[in-house]
């Protein structure tokens, strides 16, 4: 998006700086990018004053067209800004660009933006991890140098450099999948169901025993609940966007899309939300704001329902994601293979998924205490 200067134009970029462009003698030139449109418009007024008093040149490297034609001597802003783009067009995750832009923006740019892509050192990256554990926990040092290490390895599918710079011992192993969740049993399941208020009931419910992610709960409408076998269609999420509003997109991953079986112990509270709760409209959403039939429901409102539900009945407190892994543990207990809960829980991987074929610590105790009966 291009807005209009005394001399040249200032450009939004994709992930949310500014840039100035301006043309001379049939081409056109770009300013170095910068935070904010009042500092593009300086160095454009700089730029006009040297043409007009004939001082001006060339600037020296300059790209054209900054997305194209690039190569190791660009700067690592210049190669994020290219990058960012490619992953825009290839449809990444809202929330996944929104992280990335935000980490780039406030912690590697400000650092590294200025260096050339092949001038990129590991020891620079060493230096700048040790910099961010100053101001920042250990896994959010991670996850930055984590961001800067895809991205320098894009450049390495790019050919533009020959390998990524980013070594970073201790930094780049991703954190253990979470697995101390609290485990509940069917009669605990359905104390904590019928201690949720009533609106929220098949929410609490769909996370549990149909496994949804709250993200995937919130974007549900009534034409993605199929009768007669009852079913659920998972096609969207509530995301995100690069500016942080709420928007409905695709789930996850491609293996998000699925449409899943409802048992028959949540048919009941199922169908009577249905009834009471959500307009007859195919498009209408299952759960909504207070204000707005269509406003999307808040992952906090839902948070709260169940923990005054966990209170109210005497539980453990737990997260929404809890009880997709309770549900799943279940499911896995009778007898699901890998297979079965990769599309259940509509995981890409195997790994993601192996946890739910083990036993709980209650459960392991149960059958010890059956050996040699």
């Amino acid at each position: 998006m291009a807005r209009r200067s005394d001399f040249g134009s200032i450009l939004t970029t994709q992930s949310g700086r500014y840039r100035g462009r301006y043309r001379r003698r049939g081409k056109d030139y770009y300013t170095p990018l910068r935070p904010s449109r009042r500092l593009v418009g300086q160095d454009l007024t700089k730029i006009h004053a040297s043409i007009l008093d004939g001082t001006w040149e060339p600037p020296r490297g300059t790209i054209k067209r900054p997305t194209l034609s690039l190569d190791e001597t660009a700067t690592i802003e210049e190669w994020y800004e290219h990058w960012y783009g490619q992953m825009e067009k290839a449809g990444r995750s809202p929330n996944s660009l929104r992280g990335y832009g935000s980490i780039f923006r406030r912690r590697i740019l400000p650092t590294l933006g200025h260096i050339e892509l092949g001038e990129l050192t590991a020891e620079d990256c060493r230096d700048l991890y040790v910099t961010l554990q100053e101001s920042l926990s250990i896994v959010s040092a991670q996850n930055t140098i984590r961001s800067l290490s895809a991205c320098m390895g894009a450049a390495v599918d790019a050919g533009l450099l020959a390998s990524n710079p980013v070594q970073v011992k201790g930094a780049m192993a991703k954190p253990r999948a979470r697995t101390d969740f609290p485990m509940l049993e069917v009669e605990q399941i359905a104390r904590l169901i019928d201690a949720t208020e009533g609106k929220y009931k098949a929410a609490v419910t769909l996370g549990v025993w149909c496994q949804l992610r709250i993200s995937e709960v919130r974007a549900l409408t009534r034409e993605d609940v199929k009768l007669a076998p009852l079913r659920v269609s998972v096609s969207k999420a509530v995301k995100r966007g690069p500016t942080g509003a709420l928007t409905v997109g695709p789930p996850k991953s491609e293996a998000g899309r699925r449409e899943i079986s409802v048992p028959a112990v949540m048919h009941e509270v199922l169908l009577h939300h249905l009834e009471v709760y959500v307009p007859p409209a195919p498009g209408s959403l299952l759960f909504h704001n207070r204000d707005r039939l269509d406003g999307i429901v808040s992952d906090k409102v839902l948070l709260r329902a169940l923990n005054l539900a966990t209170e109210a009945a005497g539980l453990p407190r737990l997260r929404f994601h809890d009880l997709r892994h309770i549900g799943l543990t279940h499911y896995g207990r009778q007898g699901a293979t890998l297979a079965d809960l990769k599309f259940r829980a509509g995981h890409s991987s195997v790994e993601a998924v192996q946890i739910y074929q083990h036993s709980s610590k209650q459960r392991d105790a149960e059958l010890a205490a059956r050996l040699g009966s």
